[in-house]
Order: C-alpha cells, then sequence, then structure tokens
C-alpha cells in the first residue's frame, strides 16, 4: 500500500509540475543562458545610454504635461472673463 501511495504521489507531482515552474539551480544549463544574458545587458553602454535618455524624455513630458494643464486652466478663465464682459 505504501509503494502504490508513493507512485501515486509521484504521478501526481509529475502530471502538476510544469518545467516553467522550476527554480535555476547552479548545474542547470539555462542558468548559464541566464547570467550570459544579464551579463551583455549590464556590459552594454546603449542599455545603459537607452535607459539615460528615456529618463529625460519622461521628465521633459511631464513638464510639458503640467505647463500645458496650469495653461489650459489659465486660459478657462480668460474666456470666461471675456463671456462675462460680453453680457
Amino acid at each position: 500500500l505504501r509503494s502504490q501511495i508513493s507512485e501515486l504521489r509521484s504521478k501526481i507531482t509529475l502530471h502538476f509540475t510544469h518545467e516553467s515552474q522550476k527554480h535555476l539551480s547552479p548545474g542547470d544549463p539555462r542558468m548559464g543562458r541566464f547570467l550570459g544574458l544579464a551579463r551583455r545587458l549590464r556590459d552594454d553602454e546603449a542599455a545603459a545610454t537607452m535607459a539615460e535618455y528615456t529618463l529625460i524624455i519622461l521628465v521633459i513630458a511631464m513638464a510639458c504635461f503640467v505647463s500645458v494643464s496650469a495653461l489650459g486652466a489659465s486660459l478657462v478663465g480668460l474666456i470666461r472673463e471675456a463671456i462675462v464682459g460680453l453680457r
């Protein structure tokens, strides 16, 4: 009975365990590929430059958004004053 339970457990474990859910171990060949990719990204100057430019563009976009929002609010006020002045 114990051997049957053990066999059933192993079948259930194999059925519900997928390759993508297993953790990488130091001896796993996928770990070497992962570390190689990490080293290439770390050493790639273009990636660092791209990240810096992305941050600069983000700051400029935020400044434009704030400026346009403030300008829009003041224009609404001017238009309301003009409409009240025409009445």
